[in-house]
């Protein structure tokens, strides 16, 4: 029996605070893979056909934690997949659960770091909408942070492009993913 440390990679699945790059790293690595991407919170939108703000406001957070249960739970046989996990995603054990096997990357982001980032890109965070936000994701990441390095393994974004961390999750995958030559099959194609 090959040992688990060396054992083939299907299926990874990246965590972290609101902000990390999650989505965006997800999207590279899967097109280095050549694996499918799913960001899960962009699947629950277009399943409902809302914004994960909208769900929040009619549904509560509850709710949104049970559609992503739900939705985790319908693609949890998928392989050869790249996962974008919402950063609250960890908080339930029964979806963790919802996949097994998965190797998990946990993308560290400070929550100064992601608050910048978050409101760089014009987004709308449901649980940062106090009158302190600042304090609200710190309070938050400190509530989540020991959850996403129970299940994954940190990965530092601040400071790097994705490309970068993408290149630091292959490295930390090493042998157990493949990864297509792109020169040789470009090589093999124009010949």
């Amino acid at each position: 029996m090959p040992d688990p440390v060396d054992a083939p990679v299907e299926r990874i699945a990246l965590i972290g605070f609101m902000g990390a790059g999650k989505s965006t790293v997800a999207r590279e690595l899967a097109a280095v893979l050549r694996w499918e991407c799913i960001d899960l919170d962009a699947e629950i939108e277009a399943a409902t056909g809302q914004s994960v703000p909208e769900i929040f406001a009619e549904r509560g957070e509850a709710g949104f934690r049970c559609l992503e249960q739900q939705l985790t739970e319908a693609l949890a046989s998928k392989r050869n997949v790249v996962f974008a996990l919402g950063g609250g995603w960890v908080t339930r054990p029964d979806t963790v659960a919802a996949l097994p096997g998965t190797t998990f990357f946990w993308l560290r982001v400070s929550p100064s770091e992601a608050l910048g980032r978050v409101r760089a890109q014009g987004q709308v965070r449901p649980l940062l909408q106090r009158s302190d936000p600042l304090a609200a994701a710190r309070a938050l990441e400190e509530q989540r942070k020991i959850l996403y390095a129970a299940l994954g393994e940190p990965v530092e974004t601040e400071g790097r492009t994705p490309g970068q961390v993408v290149q630091d999750i292959l490295t930390k995958l090493g042998r157990r993913v493949d990864v297509p030559d792109r020169q040789q099959e470009q090589a093999n194609g124009s010949s």
